[in-house]
């Protein structure tokens, strides 16, 4: 069955994998294939994001301990590995990663040793080109955002309407990655 709106021309077209480091941030996005035999898309979501950290134990206890992201894996890679230079586009890689998973979602964290990391921006406006944000979906914002400002995560601004429906913010990781909170706005006000 074809999908609407998903050209022949884009048959050819495959995807092992995309990765781009963007404002000092690794995302990563892996599907299979884009396509099979007969033009359909076989990309069925996003598998994870991938954060590049320069101190993995902060971000870890960020997004285990005060998000409550539960932890899959912790490996890494040591210098000289020819497969992850490869794939990521590296000379003399090495590195520490760190899978989580919350529900179905996954955020992979990555500290690299070599080669050296340039720090990026941690108030990088979200207005620049690249990924731009994280969003969870919450329950009781206000609540949420209480919370995670008690636990040291700044936020632009508290919760704010969306219309009614929704409320949302954004906040900041502890290397400046925007994450939004969205939730429903049924509690009133901003």
């Amino acid at each position: 069955m074809r999908r609407s709106g998903f050209s022949k021309r884009m048959a050819p077209v495959f995807m092992a994998g995309l990765l781009g480091v963007l404002g000092g941030t690794a995302f990563a996005l892996f599907a299979s294939r884009a396509v099979d035999a007969e033009g359909t898309s076989t990309i069925t979501k996003i598998h994870h994001t991938a954060v590049s950290t320069g101190d993995i134990e902060r971000s870890l206890k960020f997004y285990r301990d005060l998000l409550g992201f539960e932890v899959l894996s912790d490996s890494g890679w040591p210098r000289g590995t020819e497969v992850a230079d490869a794939i990521t586009g590296l000379k003399d890689s090495s590195a520490r990663m760190i899978m989580l998973r919350m529900g179905e979602t996954h955020l992979e964290l990555f500290q690299y040793a070599s080669p050296e990391p340039k720090p990026s921006d941690p108030n990088r406006p979200v207005c620049d080109h690249g990924f731009t944000h994280i969003c969870v979906n919450v329950t009781n914002i206000d609540a949420e955002y209480e919370r995670l400002k008690a636990g040291g995560m700044k936020f632009h601004c508290p919760p704010r309407s969306m219309g009614g429906a929704i409320k949302a913010t954004y906040g900041r990781d502890p290397d400046g990655n925007v994450i939004e909170l969205l939730g429903p706005g049924s509690t009133g006000g901003e």
